[in-house]
């Protein structure tokens, strides 16, 4: 997901900038031009297993420490709520919604009603939007698991930004990662980690895969 890919952008920035080393260094250390480190900085690429490797080196730390950020959908779509983005959060129990967190540039409209049943949530929401005249990102929560998060436009439209594959991706990142950090905690298993994610790259990895199964344990 492009969040994932931009939460990861970010990490990998932080850790050059503090390193003092500039786009064009790090570029020509891990051997990609410039162009192609700003795509990954920025989200809209995600490097390659053996450009992983390469950057570790660079940056002279293990892999696992460049997946050592938070990222959450929520975080990333909603951040804090501002007037210029106003937020809330909806929590549907049985038959009703009650709204449970708001930014303040709605307080008024919420105020008027906190509670309302499943079936006007979608209306209550265009009407808010078009009071306040600016666009609406909702949060929505079926008792505490979140279902979506929509925004809502003073035009009547509606814009999905999280759907249930997208939580479901989400779920399978953050298992990735805290697979990739027991994984990077063992030579023989990083080793194994690259080898695999090499195999849709390169047809040659499969082979060499092949043989570090039959030659190692990966039990230590």
């Amino acid at each position: 997901m492009k969040e994932f890919r931009e939460a990861f952008g970010r990490r990998i920035k932080l850790l050059r900038k503090n390193r003092r080393m500039t786009q064009e260094k790090l570029a020509e250390i891990v051997g990609l031009n410039p162009r192609q480190l700003t795509r990954i900085e920025t989200g809209e690429n995600f490097p390659s297993s053996d450009t992983l490797v390469k950057l570790s080196m660079a940056l002279d730390l293990e892999v696992k420490y460049m997946f050592d950020f938070d990222w959450d959908p929520e975080i990333a779509m909603l951040a804090t709520g501002t007037d210029a983005k106003p937020v809330l959060r909806l929590v549907q129990n049985n038959e009703v919604v009650t709204i449970k967190s708001y930014s303040p540039v709605i307080a008024d409209e919420v105020k008027k009603s906190k509670h309302f049943p499943v079936t006007q949530s979608e209306e209550s929401m265009k009407k808010i939007a078009k009071q306040i005249n600016k666009p609406l990102t909702v949060e929505y929560f079926v008792n505490k698991t979140r279902a979506n998060i929509k925004t809502y436009y003073p035009n009547g439209k509606v814009e999905d930004l999280l759907t249930e594959i997208d939580i479901r991706e989400n779920e399978e990142y953050k298992e990735l990662c805290a697979q990739l950090k027991k994984f990077s905690k063992s030579p023989a298993k990083l080793e194994f980690f690259k080898l695999a994610l090499q195999v849709f790259d390169n047809k040659d990895a499969a082979e060499k895969l092949k043989l570090m199964l039959k030659g190692m344990d990966l039990n230590n």
